[in-house]
């Protein structure tokens, strides 16, 4: 009895079994593709193929896209992690080799793991589905930092349960009779990320960063500067940092900005030899760059170059140590800061952050004049 398959003269079977051929390395011409579309092969890839069900591919795709995005998220922590050890006290712009590196393996693993996982799985060709799942997770990730305060695959589960959504909707795209859904599936999903990706994760984050904010032993304080909003305010260690801006200075190194440290007293703080074993930003360099520092009241001592100066206050068993660009602060000036400090607690600190945030980008709307035609509403 002759082979019926409704499919097997479109061009698109007939591309993928040419795929195919070219991959298994048994492709000897144009006659050989048409005696496979003939014998009825092309419904054997068009009207599933032997190997894993429907629902053991996509369950398959789910999992595979699950362990690359946790690996992912974990190999550019501690990329970034490297880097930022690597530029630790660094007068200029450092990126450092961590994060390169951290992306080059990320990337590597992510095209073995697209290549073993879809050859198990039978989502074939492989030389088409091993790059659309690079490039659906490539998208997922840049999405998802485009969402996400900090610039991190934070928290991991969540980034996890995206690139597993993504890899999902792949398989479904490839199994036959379920492409259209999934064609469209991922359509919705791609309209929907980019719609309200954003919002949906700030509120997972948020609630992950007030709980590491509450963990902390050192208390939570706020400072309240005139002219100065504060720009972010998260963990370091067992240190609360707190970062403000002058939102008139917005350019690189802007001397508006102040940093702030609440500590725990350190082992070995003894001034004036010995005031601090780490420091905020900015850095001091020169000078007095060494960890030495001189009296500046009762409980506080100062540390100072051409550049930056910082002002430490012992709190009982906590230090507080703020530093600013010293041609736009004084003395007198950081001690108001500290001087202004009030109790304050994680969910407060982080409502000020955005509210801080919210107020730079309408800021950004206003200043930009598309075509010359006025600033943007």
């Amino acid at each position: 009895m002759p082979v019926t398959c409704p499919h097997r003269t479109t061009a698109l079977v007939e591309a993928i079994l040419l795929l195919q051929l070219i991959e298994e390395g048994r492709y000897s011409g144009s006659k050989q593709l048409g005696r496979l579309v003939g014998s009825g092969e092309s419904c054997r890839y068009d009207h599933g193929m032997p190997g894993p069900t429907v629902g053991m591919r996509i369950a398959g795709a789910n999992l595979l896209g699950a362990v690359l995005g946790a690996a992912v998220s974990l190999i550019l922590d501690m990329a970034a992690d490297a880097g930022q050890r690597e530029c630790r006290g660094s007068p200029s712009l450092c990126i450092g080799t961590g994060p390169v590196v951290g992306l080059a393996v990320g990337a590597a693993l992510v095209v073995l793991g697209c290549l073993v996982g879809f050859a198990v799985l039978g989502i074939r060709p492989l030389i088409v589905s091993v790059p659309s799942g690079f490039a659906l997770l490539l998208f997922t990730t840049w999405a998802y930092l485009s969402s996400v305060p900090g610039g991190r695959l934070h928290p991991l589960f969540a980034y996890a349960a995206c690139t597993a959504l993504f890899l999902g909707l792949l398989a479904l795209i490839v199994t036959p009779g379920l492409r259209v859904v999934g064609v469209v599936v991922l359509a919705g999903a791609v309209v929907a990320v980019l719609l309200s990706g954003r919002a949906i994760h700030v509120a997972v984050q948020q609630n992950d960063e007030e709980r590491a904010l509450a963990r902390l032993r050192v208390p939570l304080l706020a400072p309240d500067i005139a002219g100065y909003r504060l720009d972010s305010a998260y963990p370091a260690g067992d240190s609360l940092v707190l970062n403000l801006k002058n939102p008139d200075k917005r350019h690189w190194g802007a001397p508006g900005a102040i940093e702030l440290l609440i500590s725990p007293v350190p082992p070995g703080f003894a001034p004036p030899t010995t005031c601090l074993a780490v420091q905020p930003g900015p850095a001091i360099n020169g000078n007095d760059g060494d960890a030495a520092c001189q009296k500046a009241g009762p409980n506080r001592w100062k540390r100072s170059d051409d550049d930056a100066i910082q002002l430490i206050e012992r709190r009982g068993d906590v230090l507080v140590v703020v530093g600013a660009w010293a041609e736009a602060m004084s003395l007198t000036d950081l001690g108001e800061v500290i001087d202004s400090l009030r109790p304050t607690t994680p969910a407060m600190l982080r409502a000020a952050v955005r509210a801080s945030r919210q107020s730079s980008f309408a800021a950004i709307q206003a200043s930009v004049t598309p075509f010359g035609l006025g600033p943007w509403r």
